[in-house]
């Protein structure tokens, strides 16, 4: 009997792991998109038309989808 509740204590905790390791990616992937979103209005205030707003416009979009599909997952 110890040893069966051992065994549901254990998994218990891995599953809590995880669901906590799964909280941590997304918190890390919304403060990625945070960081590229706040470049693409520095560029903006800087030059409305510029190439380089365009790839950090491109990469916030990125940043984005994966924060979606984490929040999905």
């Amino acid at each position: 009997m110890a040893l069966s509740a051992e065994r549901r204590r254990s998994k218990y905790l891995e599953l809590k792991a995880a669901v906590l390791q799964k909280e941590l990616d997304k918190t890390e992937t919304l403060s990625d998109f945070d960081k590229a979103f706040d470049l693409r209005e520095e560029e903006r205030a800087r030059n409305d038309q510029s190439r380089r707003l365009v790839q950090i416009a491109s990469k916030a979009e990125e940043e984005m989808e994966t924060a979606e599909q984490n929040l999905l997952q």
